[in-house]
């Protein structure tokens, strides 16, 4: 029985070094064809990825020059308003201010020929 109980004792500490050293040259394995792949694909590689940067760089660049087309839309539009909102105010403190004249102090307008000799 003790025979049997350390055989399969052996059997499980065989196995778990078996399963762990065929990680490790699997990994050993996997990362030095991982750095020959690269090696090899290297020229390709980076004319892709300047193709892409390329491709990228005229989207920013185009979304740079919208958003700037419609920056100054926006600020032609507040302008725009500014100057009619001035325009009103001016408009409506005008006619608040002729509202204000009196007669006393009011030009005389329209006076007749006998009320300028009673003046004199």
């Amino acid at each position: 029985m003790i025979i049997t109980v350390a055989a399969i004792a052996l059997g499980f500490s065989a196995k778990n070094r078996a399963v762990y050293e065929a990680k490790l040259a699997a990994n050993t394995a996997s990362d030095s064809h991982m750095l020959q792949w690269l090696e090899d694909n290297k020229g390709k590689l980076i004319s892709e990825t300047k193709v892409e940067l390329e491709k990228v760089s005229l989207e920013l660049k185009d979304r740079a020059e919208k958003l700037a087309t419609e920056a100054r839309a926006a600020l032609s539009k507040v302008e725009h308003d500014l100057i009619e909102e001035s325009k009103r105010i001016v408009t409506s403190n005008k006619g608040e201010a002729d509202k204000g004249l009196n007669k006393h102090n009011k030009p005389p307008t329209g006076a007749s020929a006998k009320s300028w000799f009673k003046c004199i």
